[in-house]
């Protein structure tokens, strides 16, 4: 699959449309295209308004590879 490529915050990423859904309600925004990923992450700003939330749950600790 190709994605186009997009300047964001200094760099190129391939930077697609997106649609995320909760019962009836939907809220549109981009996301990275990251093909090695084995999860999503989306800010508050997508979750609240899917009635989602953001403070209660479980601590998952997450390792990041810098380049």
């Amino acid at each position: 699959m190709k994605f186009p490529y997009q300047f964001f915050r200094g760099f190129y990423y391939p930077i697609i449309p997106v649609v995320i859904a909760k019962n009836n309600k939907e809220v549109k925004t981009s996301a990275i295209v990251d093909s090695g990923a084995t999860i999503s992450i989306f800010s508050s700003n997508v979750a609240v308004p899917l009635g989602l939330d953001t403070e209660s749950g479980n601590i998952k600790p997450m390792k990041f590879i810098a380049c």
